[in-house]
């Protein structure tokens, strides 16, 4: 905001203002005074002053809208009652006026005027009210002053002289009250801070003024004059007036009544708008590179939005009905009346609250919520998209957002649209022929549901909507109207009581700030999403090659050509049914089948050591067993127990007696774990028995200290002597036990997945669920006991002293390695986009010997897909961040230049002259200030970026 004005000049019709920081609207002098040219005597509203450029309304303008009777009229939701919002009490009511006149005098608080007879004023500032004497002048000479014809007062005293008081108090930044006595005045200081306090902490009119009275009369013996009417109607011309002044009106010399759909607002910088951001060549790069062109737009109802029926409902004025983020009133009717309604089943046979309730409405409310469009992939409002939903969230409502967001949002030329929607299963059905023949002939259309959303759908909406299975659609979540209507909805409860026309300037006050403070934030936005787009990109890829490798060639080529055929149908199927491809098939049309990779043993050393695994692998079967049954197991369970246990000792004792063949001496000490044996059921021998014998001469024992499942075999592994000519052996039999294993726990993980996700979820009667949960207990059993043998065996490797191969091949397993797949249990779980498998799934060449079962080649199959989507999102996302990079930068440059033209105008001889050029250049050196630094900041992140600013 710059200084002074250098003269007191009004110019006609837009024109030649010189005031560098204020905008009057001299439609309200010659239109709305009372006076030759007036016809609306009750306290006129001046034009409140503006910083930057000045210019003034046409007379028609004044006359059509009423601006001078019908400003004040406004509730910003305070409950005032109407009638009172139409007089100005301070300024109108003479009788009220010279009453509070003369008690202030008689209590000797102020005078009326100074000692050489000024009068005394009212101004309001930051730090309160005050009274001041106030004088006259025009600093810059009264030739200076132009008087636009049409008003008929080019010689009329009394009209210039109203002009000579406005233009001195508007030179010394003050806004008055009223045109006809200039008894009270606001500073553009405090207009300006009750809007940012408004944009910011969302106080209201009301909550303002309490704090300007408490700061004049802290404690309360000073009586404040009640000027909150006052200050709503100033706010809401202050707000209209930066407007049309941020707009460029008051330098291109238009109508500031009728401004084109959207003028108003500020869209994104970043998305692709051709005149705008893109560059000259731009359709070549399209036809060799689509898809960073696409543009991304997300859809959402918000139903804090609305709007309380008045009791009173009187004349209503709308200052700038169109031009900001709400469309005029007529094109909306004129649309509702032709629009087509088609009654639709979505597919997904789901039901929606915002389908339920697309026909309810309020008694109380006259309007239920609005409806808007933001672009999906920054989060900035589409101009003139904002929609009121006069019921609920009808498919009409949303047909005029998208219509009017297309429109004014510079999409000519664009060839591709993603829609993103929370009920676009439903939406999309009968699109084309509602709004078809309003939509550019060559744009497409895609689909999607925000990645929030889509986890209410049914399962199959999953892969046909969800934003992480669109090709070209990078990584964007369609969900960013949530986080803005969070912000959004902290003003709605300020409108709701508002006029129709002061709830819209709210509104799209609050939005156009919303988009503003997006552009700011803009540059180090893109430069984050940059880092991490590379980032994820190199990772997703390196994850993709890891699945990839660990699976057959020839089924991931079948899978390739499976899924690109599903992407390229997709477009034609309104239902996307060709990607159901990406869900699991079910587990009952897969067959399971063993793996066994075991050859038979070929030597007498492999015999001994294979019989020792099998026996510590019925060991720990067992172990498992006791656990299960605790410490007071029922007679049946303890007998069976003893029975297995019988059984072991038989075993333990063959194995005990054949290790004479293998020259295992008692000199040898065993390395003991018990294999984590806790004693159960009070089983553990008096400590005076014998223990196992370790001669070599020594028979099997009959009692043992430790139950059979406890006892540790003498294998390599467990031996503290690092020389035994069997570790090899045991090594090379060590890793065929581990691939087996985690091929049977690959198999128990997929198959608990499939009867979860494709019994239990879509069981039709309780006892089918009851039954399928016995069966998922003895699954999950069966996988502990399988990590637990997997486990034994990863300790052996240590103990044996494997090499590094074999110790980073054969990891360490953890729990969550164990988990089941949240892409088979529930696709529509949130993260199952981005799932990433265990390492277990990830191992190359466990299965060359034989194709593994086809429940686990099933698995396999979903991962590689999702892990082939994950990995195709990160890479667009990576070149779609480096594209809009250099249009961001462009558009600032756009900016710029716009800004440069006016002010050129605005120097030219017979032009508005140095304040609205001042105001211009400053505005170019501000655009140019943010492309310079966006420049350099994307040159510093992106080696691949081309600079712009020289």
């Amino acid at each position: 905001m710059s200084g002074m004005p250098e003269s007191g000049t009004l110019m006609s019709g837009l024109e030649t203002m010189e005031i560098q920081e204020q905008l009057t609207m001299d439609d309200t002098v010659g239109g709305s005074a009372g006076i030759d040219c007036g016809t609306y005597p009750d306290d006129p509203v001046v034009g409140s002053a503006d910083p930057g450029c000045g210019s003034d309304l046409p007379q028609s303008a004044a006359r059509q809208s009423g601006i001078g009777e019908q400003v004040g009229s406004m509730d910003e939701g305070d409950n005032i009652d109407d009638e009172d919002l139409w007089e100005d009490v301070e300024e109108d009511d003479e009788e009220s006026g010279a009453a509070e006149e003369i008690t202030e005098n008689a209590r000797g608080s102020r005078p009326s005027e100074d000692d050489i007879g000024n009068n005394f004023v009212r101004i309001v500032h930051l730090n309160g009210v005050h009274y001041l004497p106030l004088l006259h002048c025009l600093c810059g000479g009264e030739e200076r002053l132009h008087v636009d014809l049409t008003l008929g007062a080019k010689d009329n005293i009394q009209i210039k002289d109203i002009l000579i008081k406005l233009i001195s108090v508007s030179q010394a930044r003050l806004i008055p009250t009223s045109f006809t006595r200039i008894k009270t005045l606001f500073t553009c200081a405090v207009l300006d801070d009750y809007r940012l306090s408004n944009l910011e902490m969302k106080a209201s009119a009301y909550q303002y003024w309490q704090k300007i009275v408490r700061i004049t009369s802290p404690d309360g013996v000073t009586q404040v004059p009640d000027l909150y009417r006052e200050l709503r109607r100033l706010s809401r011309e202050w707000r209209w007036l930066k407007k049309i002044k941020w707009a460029g009106f008051g330098h291109e010399n238009r109508d500031p009544m009728n401004p084109a759909p959207g003028e108003l607002s500020i869209f994104c910088p970043t998305c692709p708008q051709p005149g705008v951001n893109l560059p000259p060549d731009w359709k070549a790069d399209q036809q060799r590179n689509p898809e960073p062109y696409t543009r991304d737009m997300t859809i959402d109802g918000n139903f804090t939005a609305d709007h309380v029926q008045s009791k009173n409902p009187g004349p209503d004025l709308w200052l700038s009905e169109g031009g900001g983020m709400m469309a005029s009133r007529v094109r909306i009717e004129d649309f509702m009346k032709t629009a087509v309604t088609r009654l639709t089943k979505e597919p997904c046979e789901n039901t929606f609250r915002a389908i339920e309730q697309a026909m309810l409405s309020s008694k109380a409310c006259d309007i239920n919520g609005i409806i808007a469009v933001a672009c999906a992939r920054h989060g900035c409002f589409a101009p003139n998209s904002l929609t009121d939903l006069p019921f609920g969230e009808q498919q009409k409502c949303a047909d005029h957002a998208v219509l009017r967001a297309i429109e004014t949002t510079n999409m000519e030329q664009i060839q591709k649209l993603l829609l993103l929607y929370d009920i676009m299963c439903q939406y999309i059905v009968h699109m084309k022929e509602r709004i078809g023949h309003h939509l550019p002939k060559e744009l497409v259309i895609d689909r999607g549901i925000g990645a929030m959303h889509v986890h209410g759908h049914q399962r199959k909406c999953f892969p046909r909507f969800a934003p992480a299975f669109i090709p070209g659609a990078g990584i964007v979540s369609g969900e960013i109207l949530e986080s803005l209507w969070s912000t959004l909805n902290a003003a709605s409860p300020m409108a709701r009581t508002a006029t129709l026309a002061h709830r819209a300037e709210i509104l799209d006050d609050h939005m156009s700030d919303s988009n503003w403070k997006k552009l700011l934030g803009m540059t180090a936005a893109l430069c984050k999403r940059y880092r991490k787009a590379k980032s994820m990109s190199a990772s997703a890829q390196e994850y993709y090659l890891a699945l990839k490798d660990g699976s057959p060639a020839d089924m991931v080529a079948t899978w390739d050509r499976e899924i690109e055929d599903a992407e390229s149908r997709r477009l034609d199927d309104p239902s996307g049914q060709s990607m159901d491809i990406l869900l699991a098939r079910s587990a009952s049309s897969t067959s399971r089948g063993s793996d066994d990779r075991r050859q038979p043993p070929q030597t007498v050393d492999e015999e001994w050591i294979q019989l020792g695994l099998d026996i510590e692998a019925s060991q720990l079967s067992l172990l498992a067993k006791v656990r299960k049954l605790g410490h007071h197991p029922r007679e049946d369970d303890r007998k069976t127990v003893e029975a297995a246990r019988e059984q072991l000792r038989a075993q333990i004792a063959v194995f005990l007696t054949a290790r004479e063949s293998y020259q295992i001496t008692s000199g040898m000490v065993i390395a003991a774990d018990n294999n984590g044996y806790v004693a159960q059921f009070e089983e553990i021998p008096e400590p005076h028995e014998a223990s196992p014998q370790t001669s070599s001469d020594a028979g099997p024992p009959e009692k043992y200290t430790l139950p059979p499942e406890a006892i540790t075999l003498p294998l390599p592994s467990a031996l503290l002597d690092t020389t035994s000519p069997l570790r090899d052996v045991e090594l090379s039999l060590r890793e065929l036990q581990a691939d087996k294993l985690l091929q049977d726990l690959r198999e128990a993980i997929a198959e608990k997945s499939f009867v979860f996700s494709h019994i239990m979820r879509v069981a039709p009667r309780k006892a089918v669920r009851t039954r399928s949960r016995g069966k998922l207990l003895k699954i999950e059993q069966n996988i502990a006991s399988l990590s637990a043998a997997y486990s034994k065996c990863r300790d052996a490797f240590d103990r044996l002293g494997a090499p590094p191969s074999i110790s980073q091949r054969y990891k360490v397993l953890r729990k969550q390695d164990t988990q089941s797949s949240t892409a088979i249990l529930d696709p529509n779980t949130v993260g199952a986009s981005t799932l990433r498998l265990s390492w277990i799934w990830q191992m190359g060449d466990i299965d060359s010997a034989a194709d593994p079962a086809s429940v686990t080649r099933e698995f396999e199959r979903v991962h590689y897909l999702r892990g082939r989507a994950q990995k195709n999102r990160w890479s667009e996302e990576f070149m779609r961040v480096g594209y809009e990079m250099q249009w961001t930068t462009r558009f600032f440059l756009y900016q710029a230049d716009l800004w440069r033209t006016r002010g050129a105008g605005a120097a030219k001889e017979g032009g508005l002259g140095p304040g609205p050029l001042a105001y211009a250049q400053r505005k170019t050196a501000m655009w140019k200030e943010m492309a310079v630094l966006a420049d350099q900041g994307f040159w510093e992140v992106n080696p691949s970026y081309t600079k712009l600013c020289t």
